[in-house]
């Protein structure tokens, strides 16, 4: 069970490195991975990490356009006198925030009303999508957490393992599809300019020798 585990792991590993994911396990951790009793139990608490950083990262790239705007709008603020320059980021009170000293917060009912949408609507897309990863990541840790043995620890280690290396082999396959499908654009595309151009050729040849084109200064071109 435990080179299984591992087995699947190491191929996860690998698939998260050669699709750059932002959050990933470090090839080292590869040999330790799922060994031993205890190593088990850190292997379960480096999952729950994952899975933790995984839902921070993608609340982070869901509020990234957000954040731009709401910068820009306290910008145009502080050019009216309104607001304090020198900042670095800005969010709102209804994020989670660390206590920088540069980062301002701002009020939701300060925002205009397009941003008060546009961030109604970052709030609800988070729900959808992160909000049934969170469930599985405490399911993943009660189950780690209730399992009457190592053995069976191991067994919920890997479906983990399994389930996540399944979703990057299905974004490897997308994106291999995607890839393919605009090299075969700039593939015809290319047809299609090179048969344009000897069509155009063709018929410049073939006005020349008949006098179709005229020059208005010098006459038909030689």
């Amino acid at each position: 069970e435990e080179r299984a585990l591992r087995d699947s792991f190491a191929k996860l590993v690998a698939l998260q490195h050669e699709l750059r994911e932002e959050c990933r396990f470090t090839r080292v951790s590869v040999n330790t991975f799922g060994m031993g009793p205890v190593g088990s139990w850190l292997s379960a608490a480096a999952w729950s990490q994952f899975l933790e950083k995984r839902m921070e990262a993608s609340h982070g790239d869901m509020q990234s356009d957000l954040q731009v705007k709401l910068a820009e709008y306290l910008e145009s603020r502080d050019n009216q006198g309104r607001g304090l320059l020198g900042r670095r980021s800005v969010s709102m009170n209804d994020y989670e925030s660390d206590d920088d000293d540069d980062t301002e917060t701002i009020d939701f009912d300060e925002l205009s009303p397009e941003l008060q949408q546009e961030f109604q609507l970052v709030q609800a897309r988070a729900a959808g999508e992160l909000g049934p990863l969170a469930l599985e990541r405490a399911i993943q840790v009660q189950r780690i957490v209730q399992a009457v043995n190592y053995s069976e620890r191991l067994s919920i280690l890997k479906e983990c393992v399994d389930a996540e290396r399944r979703r990057l082999e299905a974004k490897k396959g997308l994106q291999s599809a995607l890839n393919s499908e605009i090299m075969d654009d700039e593939k015809d595309f290319t047809r299609m300019s090179r048969n344009e151009a000897r069509s155009i050729l063709e018929r410049l040849m073939a006005s020349d020798s008949t006098g179709e084109f005229h020059d208005e200064d010098s006459g038909s071109f030689q």
